[in-house]
């Protein structure tokens, strides 16, 4: 036989900035107290504070527990996250979190779950007082989604449209690009000027826009590093030091790689014995042979993903050449053989990239490349690496 119950129920719900204090719990528990007295029964009481509570109101909670005083709960904002997503799946925290990053370079400060029409979604507040939003199934909402439209009218901070931004950024690494392949035309030194109108005639070919303010949004952000002089309108690249180039590269090749660049006999000048150095620093004090050190260069020079490669740590060599500096001569021979493997499995990789076969046959005049290795294990012995090539 179906019986209908009613379980009388005080809520309060609290939003505050800081955890709730003594005098907030009191005042809800003398409110549970004076409903049970005028209805004569037992009334259940529900506390919710969002940012949490004092160690005062958790000891005064954990002791009513402790007297079994069950008809009183109390929620915190941790509590109800795990309540939601347990009634609402939705993505994680840590991968809505991803996705944010790999859309902006804005650092994130703070991540807060709304709850809307029997759905949750995550509200990433951003530096600079802007937010953006995702849904339950980690999809960025526009500014035109119902659920942006409340938040902007209720909510401190300005929505900020992460495609509008992804292109924006797009389109300053595409900028920062064509300069450094302009630089490299005039030998790394121009007039600013001389340089916009350049840039501006390279992107007009490919239909790009570009707008004085753009260009001087990315000549600040190249400005801003170590190894570029942009001072009394002349832009200058200080690439004379090895690690100074080690700093280009670095900053160059996430921008995209550029073939006019790559092409241009300023960068191959910087691809040098005394680069090769500084490679040999970046990994740890790798030593190659002088026999090997021409066919790395001849490597690295036609191969922008093994040059990426070389002049960042490559974990399997510098890993334990940190955790056991004292390196025996073998184990120094597998790390020269791995080092070698690794930038011709990348140039191999380029040379199979449609993207880069114009640089392969009218720069690098490769037309044609043999790679093959031999392995050989060997009890207690590092690889035996054979390399049939010839460039």
């Amino acid at each position: 036989m179906n019986e209908t119950r009613t379980i009388k129920v005080v809520c309060e719900c609290k939003a505050h900035s800081n955890p709730i204090g003594t005098t907030d719990w009191l005042k809800f528990l003398g409110k549970v107290y004076v409903e049970e007295v005028n209805t004569g029964s037992t009334v259940n009481g529900c506390f919710i504070s969002l940012s949490g509570v004092n160690g005062n109101v958790s000891g005064s909670f954990e002791n009513l527990k402790q007297k079994n005083k069950s008809n009183v709960e109390l929620i915190t904002g941790d509590d109800l996250y795990s309540l939601l997503i347990k009634c609402f799946p939705a993505v994680e925290r840590e991968k809505a979190i991803n996705i944010i990053n790999n859309q902006s370079n804005k650092r994130i400060m703070n991540v807060s779950l709304a709850y809307y029409e029997a759905e949750i979604f995550w509200v990433i507040s951003l530096e600079s007082d802007r937010f953006t939003v995702l849904n339950n199934k980690g999809d960025i909402l526009n500014s035109e989604n119902i659920v942006v439209c409340l938040l902007k009218d209720n909510v401190a901070g300005t929505h900020l449209d992460l495609e509008e931004e992804k292109q924006k950024i797009e389109h300053q690494k595409l900028i920062e690009s064509v300069i450094f392949s302009i630089l490299s035309k005039h030998n790394g030194k121009m007039e600013s000027t001389q340089c916009f109108s350049e840039v501006e005639q390279k992107l007009n070919e490919s239909k790009v826009e570009l707008t004085k303010s753009c260009y001087d949004q990315a000549i600040n952000s190249i400005g801003e590093q170590d190894f570029v002089i942009c001072e009394n309108n002349i832009v200058e690249l200080k690439l004379s030091e090895p690690n100074a180039r080690i700093l280009f590269l670095r900053y160059v090749f996430p921008l995209g790689v550029n073939i006019d660049l790559l092409s241009s006999n300023y960068f191959e000048n910087l691809l040098d014995l005394s680069l090769l150095q500084e490679i040999e620093k970046v990994q740890c004090n790798l030593s190659l042979p002088e026999e090997e050190k021409s066919l790395c260069l001849k490597v690295l020079r036609s191969s922008p993903s093994a040059l990426w490669l070389a002049v960042n740590e490559i974990g399997m060599i510098t890993h334990h050449r940190k955790t056991q500096p004292e390196s025996t001569e073998q184990l120094d021979k597998h790390d020269i053989q791995l080092f070698i493997r690794y930038i011709c499995e990348k140039l191999k990789a380029d040379y199979d990239n449609p993207n880069l076969k114009q640089f392969y046959f009218e720069k690098a005049e490769i037309v044609e490349l043999d790679f093959e290795f031999s392995l050989k294990a060997k009890r207690k012995s590092a690889f035996n690496i054979v390399i049939v090539q010839e460039m």
